[in-house]
C-alpha cells in the first residue's frame, strides 16, 4: 500500500510507501515538498489529579495538518476512528 500526497494548487507530489517491516512508511519522505505544521491531541485527563501510570493516559489524535511548503495550501486530517486507539 501506498500515500500519494497531491497538492491540487500546485501539483507538487509526494509518494509514501514503506521501506521497513511492518509497513511502516516515514513522513520524514515528506521531503522538502510538505511539512506537518500541526498535530492537535485530545488530552483527556484531570489536571488536578494527573494518571499515576502511563497506561492511564487517554491521548488521542484529533487533527493532522499538512502543509505544501511550495504554495502554502494545506489539508487538515481529522474525524479519526475510535478503534484506531484500541
Amino acid at each position: 500500500m501506498k500515500i500519494n500526497i497531491i497538492c491540487e494548487k500546485c501539483e507538487t507530489e509526494v509518494e509514501l510507501t514503506p521501506k521497513t517491516v511492518g509497513r511502516h512508511a516515514n513522513l520524514n519522505d515528506l521531503d522538502d515538498r510538505f511539512r506537518i505544521s500541526e498535530i492537535k491531541l485530545d488530552e483527556n485527563f484531570d489536571e488536578d489529579e494527573p494518571p499515576k501510570e502511563f497506561s492511564d493516559l487517554d491521548i488521542r489524535v484529533e487533527e493532522v495538518r499538512i502543509d505544501c511548503k511550495n504554495c502554502g495550501e494545506y489539508i487538515v486530517l481529522n474525524n479519526f476512528p475510535t478503534y484506531v486507539y484500541r
